[in-house]
């Protein structure tokens, strides 16, 4: 298949400018890519913190606020906890949008988790179908157990960047997904179709992917394969 575009963009990643800075000249230790050994602000020397790009591969404004943050309560205290980059959703901003927070599914799968994984599309939702913003979805990752606790979510479509953060928070609180389970969630909102996923993962759906497999999906992770 061909496309002919007048513009084409490539995007391959980036990794932290630090010619001509001298740190390693001081003895700062870095990897082989330029980010700081340490994962928590701090660097090998003790009165020097890293943040921002230099810190990890998430290269984000919101993350490098949060490190800065983060630094300064080392410096004059001691913070409540380390840091975490397991609830930070990554956003592109796209036409249909398409947003992520946590693990996918290889991800999990390289880590050696069981999980359950439901998919659930734009074309059942009602607010969705009103806009005539039909493309898209909603995947949410869940541990193998009855906790059901949030690996991680995947979005695709309309309000998608703004959909992801009521799962992200779940993350960041070590939550089951049945706290959102219960919710009651404005309606029509895009947001009713995470509720019909997580209804998906307990199976209490009035959407069923038997009888709707082109819309639903629902996949059971365990010991290597899919169940």
């Amino acid at each position: 298949e061909s496309f002919e575009a007048e513009k084409g963009l490539v995007s391959v990643g980036r990794v932290p400018n630090i010619e001509n800075t001298g740190m390693r000249e001081i003895g700062l230790e870095l990897s082989d890519q330029g980010y700081i050994v340490d994962q928590d602000t701090q660097t090998n020397i003790d009165h020097i913190y890293g943040v921002g790009d230099i810190t990890s591969d998430i290269a984000l404004v919101n993350v490098g606020e949060l490190e800065g943050r983060h630094a300064i309560e080392k410096m004059y205290g001691n913070p409540l906890k380390k840091l975490g980059y397991e609830n930070i959703s990554t956003i592109m901003f796209l036409n249909p949008e398409v947003a992520g927070v946590g693990m996918n599914e290889q991800q999990a799968m390289q880590k050696g988790i069981n999980f359950h994984c439901a998919k659930f599309d734009f074309c059942c939702i009602p607010r969705a179908i009103a806009m005539r913003k039909t493309q898209g979805f909603f995947k949410i990752l869940v541990t193998d157990d009855e906790e059901m606790k949030v690996l991680g979510m995947r979005a695709l479509g309309e309000h998608a960047s703004s959909a992801i953060q009521a799962v992200a928070l779940l993350i960041s609180m070590d939550k089951g997904i049945g706290e959102l389970a219960e919710l009651i969630h404005p309606h029509p909102s895009i947001i009713e179709g995470i509720q019909e996923c997580i209804r998906i993962l307990y199976d209490k759906s009035i959407y069923k992917p038997s009888i709707f497999h082109d819309y639903l999906e629902f996949k059971h992770y365990r010991n290597g394969s899919y169940q």
